[in-house]
């Protein structure tokens, strides 16, 4: 029996999510994994013994957010609702100290006049 399109496409839409996890990782220079979890887990980021980030899908659809980012740290374990590929990786981010850096600002060159 297969998979129906929706399951199909929400797999292959965690698989990509998963690879851009790993490569933010990669660019914010943070060594760690990124592993697939049981649903409603999307992924596991795991970057030393005290860092371990969840992504979860949230339980209902109509919900206003897509993801939830969970962190533990400290003793506690903290949520954090996110809506947008953006917010995700902010949220995931905050979660494991990443400095942000500096912005890039891109501006005209100025005129001889």
């Amino acid at each position: 029996m297969s998979a129906s399109p929706a399951l199909s496409a929400a797999h292959d839409q965690d698989a990509r999510t998963r690879e851009l996890l790993a490569d933010s990782l990669a660019l914010w220079r943070v060594a760690g994994t990124v592993e697939a979890g049981e649903p409603p887990i999307v992924a596991v980021i795991r970057c030393d013994a005290d860092a371990i980030v969840r992504v979860e899908r949230p339980a209902q659809a109509e919900l206003p957010f897509r993801w939830l980012v969970r962190s533990r740290g400290g003793g506690s374990e903290h949520a954090r609702p996110c809506a947008s590929l953006v917010g995700l990786l902010n949220g995931i981010r905050n979660a494991l100290g990443v400095e942000r850096g500096a912005a890039l600002r891109i501006a005209p060159a100025p005129s001889d006049e």
